[in-house]
């Protein structure tokens, strides 16, 4: 990111960087989402009150939901997407059903997430109609 001189993380959690004499503070990545988080679901109260969506006359139970097809072609080599599984192909990746589930996530706080970069994780770029699709399909395997 910097080519910096020096890094340190403060007790608050941020990371310091000197750069050529300046000091530079950022919120580490976690925080960055857990704050992004927390904002979203301060807003969720105002959005449960929304509409309810329009009902369609015919749906295709058995068809999967764009955001699955999107997470079996995109997602499946290192997490769980089905709901049921319990263990993701790379060990290090939570299945989607821990990600949906993390207390106080959201549909938006799952749209958040999915447009913020993860240090763990290769550095995708979904499309934005994708995201939706994609959060909406992990917002159903909420327990």
């Amino acid at each position: 990111m910097f080519d910096c001189e020096q890094r340190s993380v403060t007790k608050s959690g941020r990371v310091r960087l000197r750069v050529g004499g300046e000091v530079r503070n950022f919120l580490n990545p976690a925080a960055r989402l857990a704050a992004a988080c927390m904002l979203v679901s301060a807003c969720t109260p105002l959005l449960d009150n929304a509409a309810p969506p329009a009902k369609t006359s015919q749906i295709d139970v058995a068809a999967p939901s764009p955001g699955q097809s999107y997470a079996d072609a995109a997602c499946a080599a290192c997490h769980a997407v089905a709901a049921g599984d319990t263990r993701s192909p790379n060990p290090k990746a939570p299945t989607f059903e821990e990600i949906a589930n993390v207390p106080g996530m959201t549909l938006m706080a799952l749209n958040v997430a999915l447009h913020t970069s993860h240090k763990t994780m290769p550095n995708l770029i979904i499309e934005p109609d994708r995201i939706e699709d994609l959060s909406a399909y992990l917002h159903t395997l909420k327990r």
